[in-house]
């Protein structure tokens, strides 16, 4: 999707139909753009050594001995390159925006079960005021993107993402993870433009309706 501005509304049980190619995407990431070992490692463990080590040339900062150091900041183009083959490998009948939609859905299992992420979501007590230390998550996990939460309603948070890539697709899929660890479905209403996008995240019980 690489329109000058686009909205639209995405409910978690309903796919995205939308491709991107990955050498264009990864190219949109800035060279400066980082993302904690913990992510990469997550990934390089659904993938496999084999694997991994066939995507090693391909990779900026390949890791040393095959694994990353939990807390040492990375390029976000390499989280790219595991996760669009993990997109490939247990994906591969869906688009792309899809899959790599799926595969940010564990990130927050990976980032609850870091030091850092036990510390952040300890204030947490519902999945909307998880939703909404997402930004302090973001702070201390990955480098180019800045987030702003603000709660819009009961049970809705708005996520605001100041970035240069297209990834919205990984902040749905994180979103969403978010909600799914605490057993609820959302509606989004997200807006993409050239340098932010905003979700709107609407939180609802499974089988549940979306407020008005």
């Amino acid at each position: 999707m690489n329109l000058e501005r686009a909205s639209f509304i995405v409910r978690s049980d309903e796919q995205l139909h939308d491709s991107v190619d990955p050498r264009e995407a990864r190219a949109r990431i800035p060279e400066s753009y980082q993302a904690k070992g913990m992510f990469l490692d997550g990934l390089a463990c659904r993938l496999g050594r084999a694997e991994l080590e066939r995507l090693i040339p391909e990779l900026v900062d390949p890791p040393r001995g095959g694994r990353y150091t939990t807390f040492r900041d990375y390029p976000q183009r390499d989280y790219f390159t595991l996760a669009w083959a993990i997109h490939r490998a247990e994906h591969p009948a869906l688009a792309s925006r899809e899959g790599l939609r799926r595969v940010a859905r564990q990130d927050f299992l990976t980032f609850g079960h870091s030091m850092i992420g036990r510390v952040v979501l300890a204030i947490a007590r519902d999945p909307v005021s998880a939703l909404l230390q997402m930004p302090a998550a973001c702070e201390r996990t990955v480098v180019g993107q800045e987030m702003k939460a603000t709660q819009i309603g009961r049970s809705s948070v708005r996520l605001e993402v100041s970035t240069q890539d297209d990834g919205w697709e990984r902040t749905l899929g994180q979103a969403e993870g978010v909600a799914l660890h605490y057993r609820m479905s959302t509606t989004t209403t997200i807006v993409v433009t050239p340098t932010r996008y905003t979700l709107d995240v609407e939180l609802t019980r499974a089988g549940e309706p979306a407020l008005p």
